[in-house]
This record gives structure tokens, C-alpha cells and sequence, in this order.
């Protein structure tokens, strides 16, 4: 069977789709492993949390991804600064998250989530921005 170009063009999206959620996988899995390592030498830190989101409404704006790679949640409360003791690790949380591009955070948990790392896992579920 002769190979046309369509075929080739086929096979080549496949591939990238195939090797697309490999990697998606492994750059999950690789991110916990990260995360785990840093909040467990902080047995303080109980839990952070990060939110990303595409608002349904932004009045008259085109309505993109937001995500802030500082926690909008630490220790199951809402604060915008970590207590000192907390500080360096949560820093070192930032540091890790904000290096990695949105498209591959929305590729890996898609476009509303809210990521909560606590000393045991980091886990994934819907977010609802309220808007």
C-alpha cells in the first residue's frame, strides 16, 4: 500500500496525541512526587491550595484562564499569606508551581480545578470560580 501524505499526516496526529497523554501522565505523577517531597519536611503544612479556572462571565472581557500560582487556601483557610513558620516551604510550593506553563496545567486537570496538596497527595477536582 503506497503511503500518501494523508496517511503520514494521520499517523503523525496520532502519535502526538498517544505521546501527548503519556507525557500529560508523567508530568502529574512527577509534580506530586515534587510537591510531596517539599511539604513533607514542613509537617506543619497541612494542606495548600490552588485554583485554576476560565470565568464564564468577565463584563464584556474575553473570558481566559486565570490560575495564581500562590495558594488562595493554606491549611484549610483562606489567606493570602502563609504564617512565618509556614513561609519557606509555601515559597518553595510557588516556586515549583509557577514554573510550569498553563497549557500543560490545563492539559493535565483541564480548564476549572482546584489542586490540594496536603502530606499525602496532591489531588483534583472541579472548581467553580462563582462566575
Amino acid at each position: 500500500m503506497k503511503k500518501t501524505n494523508l496517511n503520514i499526516f494521520k499517523k503523525d496526529i496520532d502519535l502526538y496525541n498517544r505521546s501527548k497523554k503519556q507525557l500529560t501522565k508523567k508530568v502529574k505523577d512527577n509534580l506530586e512526587k515534587v510537591l510531596l517531597d517539599i511539604i513533607k519536611t514542613c509537617p506543619e503544612l497541612k494542606s495548600v491550595s490552588w485554583a485554576g479556572y476560565v470565568p464564564s462571565f468577565n463584563d464584556g472581557d474575553p473570558c481566559e484562564f486565570i490560575f495564581n500560582s500562590s495558594p488562595y487556601r493554606i491549611n484549610d483557610e483562606y489567606e493570602e499569606t502563609p504564617e512565618p513558620k509556614l513561609e519557606p516551604t509555601v515559597d518553595k510550593l510557588i516556586n515549583i508551581i509557577s514554573q510550569i506553563p498553563e497549557s500543560i496545567l490545563r492539559d493535565c486537570y483541564g480548564d476549572n480545578f482546584e489542586l490540594t496538596l496536603t502530606q499525602n497527595k496532591l489531588s483534583h477536582e472541579y472548581y467553580d470560580c462563582g462566575y
